[in-house]
């Protein structure tokens, strides 16, 4: 289950997830990830994202959606009555990633190499400390991002 463009009114919120690892920034303009992702994220579907073509679901359906389609260490419950309020929940999995950066004026520009896909960063570098935040008007499958990284060089 995404929020996105199909139901602009849904809210998310990932202030239970965890990321943990190094972020590598070379010279060279390529840069690479190892991380590890995990906790929880909270998904309010409103009554209007329930109904698709006179058709609408309920929270017990959309837990047996999930249920029945299972994905290796996430996990799905929603509940409510009017409106679902759903929480996935993320074992702690290994991720990485590597492509291509460059800086603006407006930020960070990374474009990673596995499907191409960029996006873009807001930055400050204070002695040895990078922060990083969603550039405004950012968005991950169709909502909005905030919040701020803190990387730390070694």
């Amino acid at each position: 289950m995404t929020s996105d463009s199909s139901c602009p009114s849904a809210t998310t919120s990932g202030s239970n997830l965890t990321i943990r690892g190094t972020v590598t920034y070379n010279a060279d303009g390529t840069y690479s990830t190892n991380a590890t992702i995990g906790g929880s994220v909270t998904v309010y579907l409103p009554p209007s994202c329930l109904t698709t073509n006179g058709v609408t679901v309920t929270c017990d359906q959309l837990n047996q959606e999930f249920a029945s389609n299972p994905t290796a260490g996430i996990t799905f419950t929603c509940s409510g009555s009017s409106g679902c309020t759903c929480v996935e929940t993320i074992a702690a999995q290994a991720s990485s990633a590597t492509g291509t950066y460059t800086t603006t004026s407006a930020g960070v520009v990374t474009t990673t190499g596995a499907d191409g896909s960029t996006s873009q960063s807001d930055y400050c570098v204070k002695g040895t400390t990078m922060t990083q935040s969603p550039h405004a008007g950012s968005t991950m499958m169709g909502t909005s991002e905030s919040g701020t990284i803190t990387l730390t060089k070694s």
